[in-house]
């Protein structure tokens, strides 16, 4: 562990110099002045703003402390088993965030309306007639047996056991051309 206080030192014969040096984190920061009076006053102020962050952490501390006070046992273990899931290859609040994004509280929106909007884009963008209605003879046949599920229900193992049901092969599994980059199309926050 290095030393964390700024530290002013003298440098060269000919021609002084003074060298404030100080860590940020791990990282070694040099600075050089002219004179003296220069290096104090940049002292100072490298000290200020460490007190400061200092300060920030203490206060950023207490308010994790308070917080995590009002947590209950239950909170706790589930933050506990949520970390466990996650392999700690994100934190809980990315992965909420995402949830939240994915799965949003008020209007939950159909299959149906789905690729109803879906449809209408790609004919409101240009798409030929013939194409839009490719698109909407496969889909159709989706969405009749979806039986008006919403969106965030529709999962790999859904859509695997509609096309088992289906007697459909891997080749016929292969979506109609242009439908795999229409995922992001179909999230329940799309509008």
């Amino acid at each position: 562990m290095h030393k964390r206080t700024p530290k002013i030192y003298e440098q060269g014969e000919t021609v002084k110099q003074y060298v404030l040096a100080y860590y940020e984190g791990d990282r070694r920061i040099r600075m050089t002045f002219a004179t003296m009076a220069e290096a104090e006053k940049a002292k100072r102020e490298v000290e200020q703003r460490k007190t400061a962050d200092v300060e920030k952490q203490t206060i950023l501390s207490k308010k994790i402390g308070l917080q995590a006070e009002k947590l209950g046992p239950k909170d706790l273990l589930d933050a506990v088993k949520g970390l466990s899931i996650l392999k700690r290859q994100t934190s809980l609040e990315i992965a909420a965030t995402f949830y939240a994004k994915h799965h949003p509280a008020g209007k939950k929106r159909t299959v149906s309306e789905c690729v109803n909007d879906f449809l209408l884009a790609k004919s409101e963008g240009g798409r030929r007639l013939a194409t839009v209605k490719a698109y909407r003879d496969k889909l159709n046949l989706f969405t009749r047996n979806m039986n008006g599920k919403l969106i965030n229900e529709i999962t790999a193992d859904v859509l695997e056991e509609w096309l088992r049901q289906r007697k459909v092969g891997t080749a016929t599994r292969v979506p109609p051309r242009g439908l795999p980059t229409k995922r992001k199309f179909f999230r329940p926050n799309a509008s």
